[in-house]
């Protein structure tokens, strides 16, 4: 590591800041008080906030501005041992240059940093001048409290170098007020940036940033607030001195916590899972051991005024010993506690894993179980979307199956279609691995060779993709989004979650089977059999308790000449067409199916004959306002004949096939009538069946 890297320039920053403050412990200019201690917890935290981001980040420009106010705040707390040493000569001079821009630049620095928290701020990004502006008024009361001391160093407060003339005790409390003043502006502008930041972003996790960063420094400020209006009316605090460092040293570590909280536990930087737990279970294990060395050191002095009983050092580290030793469970559950803080999604995850593959398996309907999975994933890991993608009949195309939370683009993601060849040649990383978008876009992450699975990704909003594979075999992909939370996963997490859709890939391809067994593979409607089975359960209950049953069979008219002029793919493409209109007029207690090539059946539960009509009718209506649209591009036009069926409580005798007969002999009626039409089976069809001769069975399924 050579020191012209940024990282070993700050750490030496660091290391000389420090060793002042050693040296004024050394020579007694300052000493390790109440509030020192703070103070020296708060330096602690801002090296490594700074030092790790900066590691991780080094060319993000919102760390650099983080790194020179966290610099800058650590000189504030350190340089006054210089004041204490009652420094002369070059030092003095030293001391009151460097004191000046050291006290006026967190005026700008606050502010320039809360307007790039989470993101750049509108007013800065669009007024180049904001930021500045503000700098140079940083610049000119440092310039000025510099002329001010010059003037009472070198002319005894004549005024050579200022317009006016100011004594000492004057020129502190001018200075005093251009500090407080500076700060108060600085915090201020800093909380109505941030503000105006978390109302404005839609990102949860942008929200927070903000908010946390704004509860911080909303302390510092009100203290500022009070400092300013103390020193302008009463030229001093109405409490004590030590109070007073007291109080400012809490705000102070107040606003570092809040830093701490907004980069490590809401991931303001983005600087890497190891980096952020190496930080929080550093930096609790070190306040755990600090508090017992602490508390042991209280009651080694309390033993000795109250027993004589004196303790050595060593007596001190062996009970320190033994108490981390005892405290293990204690020290489990922070760690559980800090986890579910700063990494809730790995909680979850663990919860997830044993439960959501017993809930799978007691579904076997391929909707419902995509929905569960779906839905299981996005409430249990908290994300904000998640969307399961199935691969079609054809094995290449993978389309949208079940859908999960709040989409960017709305209904648009119901059209999002992934290739195959995409998800085989542009997958990055280990096959069956799953795959994080990183900081960057998906583009980033896939390289430029793959255009339209990056295009996909980002219309979905997905910051993670996961693939379902069985065996070899990519069953389905998954995407989730969530930034907070997947940014919480670790290698071993991800690897829970692989394993997790190895376990669903089987009992996807499975609902997939069966789906298919049930379902016509073309329109996506119930087969023939699943028709029957559910007429024939119909027929049980309505012997044990009477509720009338309808039965409509409908036919495609001159569906044959669609095929011959338009071709099969235009007939296939009309066909999944009326299906879909079949499910929009459908309820959910109804069955509707594929019966023959261009013949459709619907199984009306508890639905009367002029319930049948009204449905019937309405089919027809959503037909004719549909019937150009059903092939998009193409001028086709398409009418349905509906023959309809009712079971009345003398019927109860006869079987399934009974009503399918009855059903086609009135669409066979409608046929003849002229098409496009609906017939009802009735008493006088009863009458009139002999004299008229349908097919002896509907049509055969095509191919």
């Amino acid at each position: 590591m050579t020191l012209r890297r940024p990282v070993s320039l700050l750490a030496l920053f660091y290391a000389g800041a420090i060793t002042l403050w050693v040296v004024g412990l050394v020579h007694g200019w300052t000493e390790l008080s109440g509030s020192e201690w703070i103070y020296a917890l708060v330096v602690a935290l801002y090296a490594s906030l700074s030092l790790a981001a900066l590691h991780r980040r080094p060319s993000d420009r919102r760390v650099h501005v983080f790194v020179a106010a966290q610099a800058v705040s650590t000189l504030t707390i350190v340089w006054p041992v210089l004041d204490l040493s009652q420094p002369n000569g070059f030092l003095l001079w030293t001391t009151v240059v460097g004191g000046s821009f050291i006290y006026a630049l967190p005026l700008a620095l606050y502010v320039h940093l809360a307007s790039i928290i989470p993101d750049p701020h509108r007013l800065a990004d669009r007024r180049r001048w904001f930021l500045p502006l503000h700098y140079g008024l940083a610049l000119a009361i440092g310039l000025f409290t510099v002329l001010m001391y010059a003037d009472q160093i070198l002319g005894s407060g004549r005024g050579d170098f200022l317009p006016i003339a100011l004594d000492l005790p004057t020129a502190r409390r001018v200075d005093a007020l251009l500090n407080t003043g500076g700060y108060l502006y600085g915090g201020l502008g800093a909380l109505l940036l941030l503000g105006t930041a978390a109302l404005r972003y839609r990102s949860v996790q942008a929200k927070r940033q903000a908010m946390i960063v704004f509860a911080g420094i909303a302390p510092w400020t009100l203290y500022i607030a009070y400092s300013f209006l103390v020193t302008l009316v009463a030229d001093g605090a109405p409490v004590s001195a030590e109070w007073d460092l007291a109080l400012q040293a809490a705000v102070i570590l107040i606003e570092a916590v809040a830093l701490f909280v907004a980069v490590i536990g809401y991931q303001l930087f983005d600087m890497g899972l190891v980096v952020r737990k190496g930080l929080i279970y550093g930096s609790a294990t070190a306040f755990a051991v600090g508090a017992l060395y602490v508390l042991l050191l209280g009651a080694a002095d309390l033993m000795r005024t109250t027993l004589g009983i004196r303790l050595e050092a060593w007596h001190v580290g062996a009970a320190l010993m033994l108490l981390a030793v005892a405290l293990q469970p204690v020290l489990r559950a922070a760690r559980g506690l800090m986890d579910a803080v700063f990494f809730p999604g790995k909680i979850r995850l663990r919860r997830l894993h044993s439960t959501l593959i017993p809930s799978l398996a007691r579904r076997t309907d391929l909707d419902a179980v995509a929905s569960h999975l779906t839905r299981r994933l996005r409430r249990s890991l908290q994300l904000q979307s998640a969307a399961l993608l199935l691969r079609d009949d054809s094995r290449e195309f993978y389309r949208v199956r079940a859908l999960s939370g709040a989409f960017r683009f709305g209904d648009e993601v119901r059209g999002a279609v992934m290739t195959g060849s995409d998800l085989r040649n542009c997958w990055v990383g280990a096959p069956g691995a799953v795959m994080m978008r990183g900081p960057g876009s998906w583009q980033d992450r896939i390289g430029s060779g793959c255009r339209d699975l990056p295009v996909m990704l980002e219309l979905l909003g997905a910051e993670c993709l996961v693939p379902f594979n069985l065996g070899d075999d990519l069953v389905a992909v998954l995407t989730l989004s969530g930034e907070r939370v997947l940014s919480s996963l670790d290698r071993d997490d991800l690897t829970h979650l692989q394993m997790l859709a190895q376990q669903a890939s089987a009992m996807l391809e499975n609902a997939r089977l069966f789906h298919l067994a049930r379902h016509d593979a073309l329109t996506g409607l119930a087969r023939r059999r699943v028709f029957e089975e559910r007429f024939a359960l119909e027929l049980s209950r309505a012997g044990r308790g009477f509720e009338p049953i309808s039965v409509a069979m409908i036919d495609i008219d001159d569906f044959k000449e669609v095929n011959d002029r338009y071709g099969h793919l235009i007939g296939d493409r009309a066909l999944r067409g009326v299906a879909d209109v079949l499910r929009s007029v459908s309820r959910v207690t109804d069955v509707v199916a594929r019966y023959g090539g261009e013949e459709f059946v619907m199984l009306l539960p508890a639905t009367d004959e002029n319930g049948a009509r009204v449905v019937a009718a309405k089919l027809q209506e959503a037909i004719a306002a549909n019937a150009i649209g059903l092939v998009p591009g193409l001028d086709l036009v398409v009418t349905l004949s509906i023959g309809i069926a009712s079971v009345a409580p003398e019927d109860l005798g006869h079987d399934v096939q009974e009503f399918v007969r009855r059903a086609d002999h009135a669409l066979y009626g409608a046929k003849l009538a002229g098409k496009n039409r609906l017939e009802v089976f009735g008493p006088r069809e009863r009458g009139a069946e002999s004299s008229i001769k349908p097919p002896a069975a509907p049509h055969p399924l095509h191919g």
